[in-house]
């Protein structure tokens, strides 16, 4: 009896064999992503700070240095006439005797948006004392000022600064920028920048002593 095994065929390729194919390239990580994400909104939320909080406006936009300029602290501050969004007309002269805030600002601009109801709160608190405001809308029309105005509920009146010409007058260079301006028509305090709960509160109860 023959017991050798049974011969095995070694020449043909087995026909479970295939022809092996290329790897599908590994998406991008999505924890990358995300961690480049979080460094840019620390960025930008460091350059918005130094922008509005840290004096970085004044830095980028300062007031021409050299002999006073109208809208400088400690000079009369410049008169002027302009329409109101409901169709009124204020004269800055007439305000003589109050302190009055000038702010001038847009719709579009969004630290405007921010310290609205900031300076809301103030008009409200300050008034009765003899504080008033005068938000001058810069380049834009009634209706859209008249709406943004009804949105925050806002109740000081808006006047609308269509040409610009007030805020070339003030050298307000930036949007928001603030006046603040004493019983006598003095310029006593210049905000390039939102204005904050902390600044109202400590410069206009200085003014209405």
């Amino acid at each position: 009896m023959d017991h050798r095994p049974p011969a095995t065929d070694h020449g043909s390729p087995s026909t479970d064999q295939r022809p092996s194919t290329v790897a599908p390239a590994t998406p991008p990580s999505r924890s990358s992503a995300a961690r480049l994400a979080l460094v840019a909104a620390i960025l930008l939320t460091m350059i918005a700070g130094w922008l509005f909080s840290g004096g970085g406006l004044e830095r980028l936009w300062p007031r021409p240095s050299g002999p006073p300029l109208p809208g400088d602290v400690g000079q009369p501050a410049p008169g002027f006439s302009l329409e109101t969004a409901d169709g009124g007309q204020i004269r800055l002269d007439d305000l003589r005797g109050k302190v009055v805030l000038l702010n001038f600002w847009a719709t579009w601009c969004v630290p405007c948006r921010t310290e609205m109801p900031e300076i809301e709160r103030a008009y409200q608190t300050y008034q009765p004392r003899g504080f008033e405001v005068l938000a001058i809308d810069v380049q834009e029309g009634p209706a859209e000022v008249q709406a943004f105005m009804s949105e925050l509920e806002l109740s000081f009146p808006a006047l609308l600064d269509r040409d610009a010409a007030v805020s070339r007058l003030y050298l307000a260079r930036a949007l928001p920028s603030s006046f603040l301006i004493d019983r006598e028509g003095v310029v006593r305090y210049v905000k390039v920048g939102p204005l904050t709960t902390s600044i109202l509160d400590q410069e206009i109860p200085k003014l209405l002593r």
